[in-house]
């Protein structure tokens, strides 16, 4: 059986992308190991053909990692790594630089990765974002059957503001989803199947179950980004299609969504309830307990370091503590401290001025390099990035950051990529 196995390099490049999605939910070190993988399989040409491994690599490719600054969709992403290398003095905090440190060095060899790897065809997106439908409504199905299994009990805790219990983190996980049936909604315009035509069948009726399972789960933050998303995509297809009318019609049936969820579905009702308490309490100066109360508290802490900071900000190495200082000073009775739930605000307080505008510059230029929102997907994609930064830092996390890169560097590629190179090969 193993004589016969044959592997090639593309499919263990398109493997390591599923596991990459995989990991986001269910493990960091996988996601580690998936990203690591990659790096290497754009150094080196890995095949088992019958039998036998081949190992090879492209000629000179150092040479070609020097090629990055001619490809600037993929160089500018190294801005987010050098704006909090730049601003690391005065090191307060040594710990806290190195963690920054550590956790963006993705925005170094992720986009290097990209560039040496075969450039991404349409087919392989495509199956990609099909592995992503069917792999997020399986593990959403095992959700719904557990809650199903502990409703009494997981309803009482959701009105007490906790959640439906999800692999991993679950605001990341709902945002994922609400990510994933943008993908699937693609894959439905374009008249996608792998085999069958039937599978389109498939694909409407698995983006309907996560919309509604997404529902179900009532996280703010997914809710937040498929409407934002959904709008986006509806005012493309009126815009490109002149279709405004249908636009118009699109986006009023999307506003009575939100409310029909509200009557029919009393785990998102229950969500709606506890929001508005959490908002009344904070208000009232008692939102020591609640989860929404302290992204505020972490607004207000961001905001009053940004602008005492303007210019240069206080460091990478000394945001956490200013922080903490401000939640003592202003917020005694809150347990946890938040860091400022907004990418842009805590890069401004961090990083000054100089280091906000950097950043906005890295995150909108692969947008408009090539007219890429011409691509409605990719424009898609960074609408729904745009949402979730504006919500939590996102940027300063492992998964964040992966879910980011991975999927604009996999748009990059296909939009923007290199021509693939001659390799020499040795086995």
């Amino acid at each position: 059986m193993l004589k016969s196995l044959t592997i090639h390099h593309r499919q263990l490049v398109q493997f390591f992308c599923y596991l990459l999605v995989c990991s986001l939910v269910f493990s960091l070190f996988l996601l580690s190991v998936s990203m690591i993988s990659l790096a290497v399989l754009g150094v080196f040409r890995l095949e088992i053909i019958t039998g036998q491994v081949k190992l090879g690599w492209y000629e000179q490719p150092w040479q070609k990692v020097k090629t990055i600054f001619q490809h600037p969709s993929f160089a500018v992403f190294l801005l987010f790594f050098l704006v909090a290398l730049l601003r690391f003095y005065p090191v307060g905090d040594a710990t806290y630089l190195l963690e920054r440190l550590r956790i963006k060095v993705p925005f170094v060899v992720l986009p290097l990765a990209f560039l040496l790897l075969p450039r991404f065809r349409l087919p392989d997106v495509q199956r990609l974002l099909y592995f992503m439908l069917l792999f997020f409504s399986l593990v959403s199905t095992g959700i719904v059957l557990n809650y199903i299994n502990h409703y009494e009990p997981l309803t009482e805790l959701i009105k007490k503001g906790h959640h439906i219990p999800t692999p991993g983190n679950h605001i990341r996980y709902s945002l994922l989803v609400a990510w994933t049936i943008m993908g699937g909604i693609y894959l439905l315009t374009e008249g996608y199947y792998y085999r069958y035509r039937g599978e389109r069948w498939l694909i409407g009726g698995l983006i309907f179950f996560l919309f509604v399972f997404l529902h179900l789960l009532s996280v703010k933050s997914g809710l937040l980004v498929l409407y934002i998303c959904l709008a986006g995509g509806i005012v493309q297809y009126g815009w490109q299609r002149r279709a405004f009318l249908a636009g118009a019609l699109g986006l009023g049936l999307l506003v009575c969504l939100p409310l029909i969820a509200y009557q029919t579905i009393p785990t998102f009702k229950n969500k709606v309830t506890y929001f508005l308490y959490d908002m009344f309490m904070y208000q009232q100066g008692q939102g020591a307990h609640y989860s929404d109360s302290g992204r505020l508290a972490s607004l207000h802490a961001g905001w009053h370091i940004a602008t005492d900071h303007r210019l240069w900000g206080v460091g990478t190495a000394n945001i956490r503590d200013a922080v903490r200082h401000f939640f003592v000073a202003e917020y005694p009775n809150y347990p946890e401290v938040f860091m400022p739930q907004n990418q842009f605000l805590f890069t401004w307080a961090a990083t000054g001025i100089f280091g906000l505008l950097l950043t906005v510059f890295a995150f909108l230029f692969p947008i408009f390099y090539r007219q890429n929102y011409r691509h409605w997907l990719f424009l898609n994609f960074q609408l729904a990035i745009f949402a979730i930064i504006m919500i939590e830092h996102a940027l300063e996390n492992a998964v964040g950051i992966a879910h980011y890169l991975f999927f604009s560097l996999l748009f990059l590629s296909l939009l923007n990529g290199p021509e693939e190179q001659p390799r020499s090969s040795s086995s």
